[in-house]
């Protein structure tokens, strides 16, 4: 009898299968979650040191995602999608149009927020934005939620409460800007995800690519109204901003496409359950940061808000998780079901 190893089973295949496994759940989000951290910690740096243009930074960001992305797309490293007709360029032309502005909204104000407020508190604010995203999601794509799930994001929108009570940084210009900056936020997860549905066949580097250069000039415009560049070109002209800080910026731009590239490739390799973790650990690991590198104060209310924000951010994601999965089983279980009937009407 040939007694050979099956493949499954052979130990070459064995270690390879272990490799694959590792970099999919280990290693990609653990990228993942230090080009978050290494972004936002550089941003508020960037603002420290005296690049405090907001805008203006969130420009650069796309200036450098478009450079990038044009790279990646033009060598041959992504895939491209095809558009056949006129009429398919002209509806993807207007979608990208529309979608680029609500996109530098969502970036400006992310990083204006940064810059008004400290880490740790932006980011502990910006938790309760799965619970807007739940509401746009039912108005604008009809999703329903269980009673389980809209319970569990109760103890996120108290941690947040306690985080802010008696916080001297959070102003009415604060609420206004770190509001204004959930609703974006949310509300472009939720348009993403209904455009990238609908053109599924477009890698998102090539949605960055295609939405990242008209972006830049509404930020530029949009600089320029807000009075940032005239700002900037005096402080350039006084010495204020050096090579290092203009590299510094640069530099935060090269993150943000790479953390643009590495959450489609997370999402990709690795389950819903593993980007819920990668997610969580991101949020705790930038607080602490924050509150670490930058000498944040935090009293006794602010810092039992934060431990309750961002355990109710666990269990708000597990609840999601668990939902989605007992979801797939009932479809998996009701297709099983069909089968037997469907045999029976061919016979």
């Amino acid at each position: 009898a040939n007694m050979t190893t099956p493949k499954s089973l052979s130990p070459i295949n064995s270690t390879s299968h272990f490799h694959q496994v590792v970099i999919a759940n280990i290693t990609w989000p653990a990228v993942w979650i230090a080009l978050n951290v290494c972004l936002a910690v550089m941003n508020k740096n960037v603002y420290r040191q005296g690049f405090d243009f907001p805008i203006m930074l969130s420009a650069i960001h796309m200036l450098v995602c478009s450079i990038c992305s044009f790279i990646a797309v033009k060598s041959g490293m992504v895939p491209t999608m095809p558009i056949a007709t006129e009429q398919e360029r002209t509806k993807l032309f207007n979608t990208l149009f529309n979608f680029s502005f609500l996109y530098i909204l969502n970036i400006a104000f992310g990083n204006i927020s940064l810059k008004i407020v400290n880490l740790a508190l932006s980011q502990v604010v910006r938790s309760v934005i799965p619970f807007v995203a739940m509401l746009l999601s039912y108005f604008i794509l009809g999703h329903r939620f269980s009673t389980r799930v809209i319970l569990s994001v109760i103890p996120v929108c108290l941690g947040v409460a306690l985080t802010v009570y008696r916080n001297q940084e959070f102003d009415v210009l604060a609420v206004i800007v770190l509001g204004v900056g959930i609703f974006l936020a949310a509300f472009k997860g939720v348009m993403t995800n209904k455009y990238l549905v609908e053109y599924k066949s477009m890698h998102p580097v090539e949605f960055l690519m295609r939405i990242c250069p008209l972006s830049f000039l509404y930020l530029l415009l949009l600089s320029s109204i807000q009075g940032e560049t005239a700002k900037m070109m005096q402080k350039q002209v006084d010495g204020e901003l050096t090579l290092a800080l203009w590299g510094a910026a640069l530099f935060t731009g090269l993150c943000a496409f790479f953390l643009n590239w590495t959450n489609f490739i997370v999402t990709r390799a690795t389950s819903p359950l593993t980007v819920s973790v990668a997610g969580n650990i991101k949020q705790v690991v930038t607080v602490v940061l924050g509150i670490y590198l930058f000498n944040i104060p935090i009293t006794w209310w602010n810092g039992i808000g934060i431990i309750i924000s961002l355990l109710g951010l666990v269990l708000f994601t597990h609840t999601k998780y668990m939902e989605q999965e007992k979801k797939k089983l009932t479809i998996h279980i009701s297709e099983k079901d069909d089968e037997p009937s469907a045999k029976s009407e061919s016979v």
